[in-house]
């Protein structure tokens, strides 16, 4: 995603508590990322999926509710989730979380058609919602009727 160092600096600067959330197991994780050092050194912690405290994988809230551990467990309604996949969506979503889908991860090829559907049907629903708590539930029923029509 474009601007995630940039993004990652300024909230590790500014002292707000950033960690990761992956699936995937520590050792694979190390491996993943060991050409990211920079970028991955300025998270707080990095909960992966063999984490003693994840029980059960996505669509399932556990990881991200034992990295919010790991953050000092800040209220889920200051929590943002940047996520590249479905199920983490729907996990986040089920962890309470405002949640920032990657669209160009989702839906490579399709050169932004989803995303832009995704937009339009977003910005239709909250103009036509009365109520400013359901931007989360906009996004992600604008982003599932947009996949539909794919």
């Amino acid at each position: 995603m474009p601007g995630v160092l940039r993004l990652v600096k300024h909230l590790n600067a500014h002292k707000i508590p950033i960690v990761v959330a992956t699936s995937s197991l520590r050792n694979n994780f190390k491996i993943k990322s060991s050409n990211n050092q920079e970028l991955f050194s300025l998270f707080d912690d990095i909960t992966c999926g063999d984490d003693p405290n994840v029980l059960n994988g996505k669509p399932a809230p556990d990881i991200f509710l034992a990295a919010r551990a790991k953050a000092g467990n800040p209220p889920v309604s200051q929590c943002l989730v940047f996520e590249d996949a479905l199920n983490g969506i729907q996990a986040a979503r089920n962890a309470g979380m405002h949640v920032n889908p990657n669209l160009a991860a989702l839906y490579p090829g399709d050169n932004g058609a989803t995303e832009k559907k995704t937009i339009e049907l977003f910005l239709a629903k909250l103009i036509s919602s009365k109520k400013k708590s359901t931007y989360t539930s906009c996004y992600y029923h604008s982003l599932m009727e947009a996949n539909k029509s794919r």
